[in-house]
């Protein structure tokens, strides 16, 4: 009788934990919103596809979302977007990994709402807090440009020096702590501040499960490249044809003008 109640606690003692593996076998997502419309739609977009991949309802200031990533990533939560109310759009930028993340936020800043359980987040969070004033004074910019209001010549002028100030500690953060989905995220933006030994060093530095990732492939196609062109390289010659059928080459245009935009 002893042994059959050590085989029937122990038995209860496994069935908990493989409960409690299969609740962190995906995400769950639990929101408190203040000031917005009971039952406003929600959407949930992944940027790494574009595309809105669940949604709710705001139902008494609270929301629910649930499901499962493949792996970590960035995502979109906003309102539906009404082109005769532009201000009752609002978005939210944070990470998703397969755990339990609340939220908590109010209408008016909602782009600013605090998110806990995600470690992902956090680790997100922490570049977030040292870049939210310059974000800030960035949005009174480029308002005052949009609206006409000051010199313009001076506004792009600060929003390029933010711009700068921003990049600068981004690429502090991914030197400081390279070995991560948030830091890889960002390194896809800007691997062409970086020489292609930091580059490698930073790759080689990575888990194993990273460089297998999305953003980890990326960052190896990159290095596979077999010269990455830096400032002060000659770029490569490149010929299109004209409306007309005529072969136009680059080396024309940069004989006939000092600066060229490509996009």
């Amino acid at each position: 009788m002893k042994y059959i109640f050590i085989f029937f606690v122990l038995l209860q003692i496994a069935c908990k934990t493989n409960s409690e593996k299969k609740e962190q076998d995906g995400y769950i997502i639990e929101g408190h919103l203040t000031n917005f419309k009971d039952s406003a739609l929600l959407l949930l977009q992944d940027l790494k596809i574009s595309k809105t991949v669940d949604s709710t309802f705001v139902i008494d200031n609270k929301f629910t979302l649930s499901g499962k990533v493949m792996e970590p990533g960035q995502y979109i939560l906003q309102t539906k977007f009404d082109p005769n109310d532009q201000n009752s759009f609002k978005y939210f930028f944070f990470w998703i990994d397969n755990s339990n993340i609340n939220i908590t936020g109010d209408f008016e800043n909602f782009k600013y709402a605090k998110v806990e359980g995600s470690e992902l987040h956090k680790l997100a969070q922490e570049l977030g807090d040292k870049q939210m004033e310059l974000d800030k004074r960035r949005e009174l910019v480029v308002d005052s440009i949009q609206s006409e209001k000051g010199d313009r010549q001076g506004l792009i002028k600060e929003m390029h020096r933010i711009d700068s100030i921003r990049t600068t500690l981004t690429m502090q953060f991914i030197r400081t702590k390279p070995n991560n989905p948030v830091s890889i995220h960002q390194l896809t933006f800007l691997n062409d501040q970086f020489t292609k030994e930091e580059l490698g060093e930073i790759y080689n530095s990575l888990d194993e499960d990273l460089k297998e990732s999305t953003n980890g492939k990326v960052l190896r196609n990159y290095l596979s490249i077999d010269k990455i062109l830096e400032k002060g390289d000659d770029i490569a010659e490149v010929k299109g044809s004209k409306l007309n059928g005529d072969t136009l080459a680059l080396s024309d245009i940069i004989q006939k003008k000092k600066y060229l935009k490509l996009f």
